[in-house]
């Protein structure tokens, strides 16, 4: 009896083992999650209206006061069991203002709304960082050394050419795929504001900063800037007609975007189904007729820590899910800071002074779904082997 208690003790000892070398090793893959809705029931004529309170996939603003605190919602009827008649579903999204621009949320996806006649004008936000969102860097503000080229975002990059002797004027300049389009002379404490026409709509800040402070140094001169917003020069524009899955787009106002399905959408009893394109997805149960709707977001796989090994040959592949910029804050229209107007430009800035592409990363030859080694793997192994003889010459 002893015998086999030990025989035990030695199995559970040697699968622990394994399973600490099995996550060492970082074979863990990245799988989707699902965010998913209340259930409801979708029995003949019953109604689902989702928003972003009992579906996190749709989003609110905290600023705005309830019961209208939600900018999106889904409203579902089934006119039979499982069974959704044309122009029954509903995907309704509204802007949301910050202080000095509008936001809206589309498809999963954060926007600013350029035209304020129409709310299907979108800018997609690619920097937005201030006292809540840490730059890539780590930390909150952007340091600047004078001469230096900040690469921005769609081509643009940001230098700061000259601070006066005192540091109380800073000379800003942005680029434009190496080409200056904009300068300007400003003190601590001013906003760097750069705007254009796009869309016969005038007046679009695509690029704005905080000017926090400036020092002369006897090596270099630096700027340090907060509240940085970058937004695309390259705007979607939804029209109505345009198709998303078996939703139409029906109509759009100054504040608002609705779409409704075009054709008639039918569930069948324990099915995954497609709703709104491929960005909510919908499930009915497998007894009765009740189901969920839900979106899926990918999780990037833990990190291999205390590895020696080469991290190009590293099994675990990272996967990040394709949204708003990772910088971007949950509502940006609750933090926003800066301002939509225009200057006229100064002086154009130094000749010399141009900005650089980013070189993207090169591929290695190396496979990650065969490495050549496997971090890590060896030295545990050894243990395990080690550990499960030492047992065994005891039973002995």
């Amino acid at each position: 009896m002893d015998r086999n208690n030990t025989l035990k003790s030695i199995t559970i000892s040697i699968m622990l083992v394994l399973s600490i070398v099995a996550l060492c090793t970082g074979t863990v893959s990245a799988k989707p999650i699902e965010i998913r809705a209340m259930p409801g029931s979708i029995t003949t004529g019953s109604d689902m209206i989702l928003d972003g309170f009992n579906f996190s996939a749709l989003q609110y603003s905290i600023k705005k006061p309830l019961p209208n605190a939600t900018v999106e919602f889904l409203d579902l009827h089934f006119a039979s069991n499982g069974t959704i008649k044309e122009d029954d579903a509903v995907y309704t999204t509204n802007t949301c203002k910050g202080p000095t621009m509008r936001f809206i949320w589309f498809m999963g996806c954060e926007y600013r709304s350029l035209d304020p006649d129409k709310a299907n004008l979108l800018s997609k936000i690619l920097i937005c960082f201030d006292k809540y969102d840490a730059p890539e860097e780590g930390n909150t503000k952007k340091t600047l050394a004078t001469g230096e080229i900040w690469e921005l975002k769609e081509g643009y990059s940001l230098v700061a050419s000259q601070v006066d002797l005192k540091g109380n004027k800073v000379y800003l300049n942005i680029y434009k795929n190496g080409e200056a389009v904009y300068d300007e002379v400003l003190q601590p404490g001013d906003y760097f504001v750069y705007n254009e026409t796009i869309d016969d709509v005038e007046d679009i800040t695509l690029f704005t900063c905080h000017v926090d402070s400036a020092f002369r140094g006897t090596d270099s001169n630096v700027v340090i800037l907060s509240v940085v917003r970058q937004y695309s020069d390259n705007p979607k524009k939804i029209e109505i007609g345009d198709e998303y899955g078996d939703f139409e787009v029906k109509e759009i106002t100054g504040t608002m975007i609705q779409l409704r399905n075009a054709n008639t959408i039918s569930f069948s009893r324990f099915e995954r189904a497609e709703l709104l394109g491929d960005w909510i997805k919908f499930r009915v149960s497998e007894n009765g007729w009740w189901g969920y709707a839900y979106t899926e977001k990918e999780c990037a796989a833990p990190e291999v820590k205390g590895s020696t090994g080469n991290p190009e040959s590293s099994p675990v592949e990272t996967v990040v899910a394709d949204s708003t910029p990772a910088t971007t804050p949950t509502s940006v229209a609750d933090t926003d800071t800066g301002g939509d107007t225009s200057e006229d430009a100064p002086a154009a800035p130094p000749d010399d002074t141009s900005a650089t592409e980013n070189n993207p990363a090169t591929e290695t030859g190396t496979d990650a779904a065969h490495p050549e080694s496997v971090p890590g793997f060896g030295v545990l192994s050894v243990i395990a082997g080690l550990f499960a003889v030492a047992c065994i010459r005891r039973l002995k």
